[in-house]
């Protein structure tokens, strides 16, 4: 999970909790390409 979070918080170079918000949003709705390109990239 550490390792998802640095890896995204690099790339949207968000602000701590716009950044939590938007990770969870992101975990939530699974059908969202960027999601699943996400999880790619991490497993």
């Amino acid at each position: 999970m550490t390792l998802i979070k640095t890896k995204l918080k690099r790339e949207l170079g968000l602000k701590s909790q716009d950044y939590n918000c938007l990770l969870l949003a992101n975990l939530n709705s699974l059908s969202s390409p960027q999601s699943r390109r996400l999880i790619k990239e991490v497993s």
